[in-house]
């Protein structure tokens, strides 16, 4: 007799590997999330690898939630670098009560990073595919100097 299984409180079905009319012996069933707690993997560049701390508070955003951040919490990283992409994986863990966050979403972790001596431009700046730039040397002639994506992509990769 075939009985209606309903999910626990807090736990999502995310894939079902049954069908109706299949032979139910040993084999798995359901891929099941516990999601009233999400882990959120992060790739870190290698230069802010001293900046992540266990038990320091990140923000999140999505773009499901505009205007909305959400924090968590850093609970362990791998300590050592990933020789492909030179970035320090990170995990961070969300309180999700209410079950607003979905397992496996798209989002932007915003870490506590060291500013002295770090030169910031917004990625929005980048969208018109060129960045000026205000050098300090110029201070008193108030003048901006664009600069190439181009030229801004090669510093980069020095």
């Amino acid at each position: 007799m075939l009985k209606k299984i309903r999910e626990p409180p807090k736990i999502s079905i995310l894939v079902q590997l049954i069908q109706n009319g299949d032979n139910t012996g040993p084999k798995e069933l359901f891929h099941l999330a516990a999601i009233d707690k999400l882990r959120v993997y992060v790739s870190a560049p290698e230069a802010y690898q001293t900046a992540v701390k266990t038990d320091e508070t990140v923000t999140l955003t999505l773009d499901a939630f505009p205007g909305e951040a959400f924090t968590g919490t850093i609970v362990r990283n791998s300590n050592s670098i990933d020789l492909t992409s030179r970035t320090l994986n990170v995990e961070v863990d969300v309180d999700n009560p209410t079950g607003r966050l979905l397992p496996g979403a798209y989002n932007f972790v915003y870490l506590k990073l060291p500013t002295a001596g770090a030169v910031t431009i917004p990625t929005n700046a980048l969208l018109e595919q060129r960045v000026c730039v205000w050098p300090p040397h110029a201070m008193a002639r108030s003048s901006w100097y664009p600069l190439p994506l181009a030229m801004i992509m090669e510093a980069a990769l020095k």
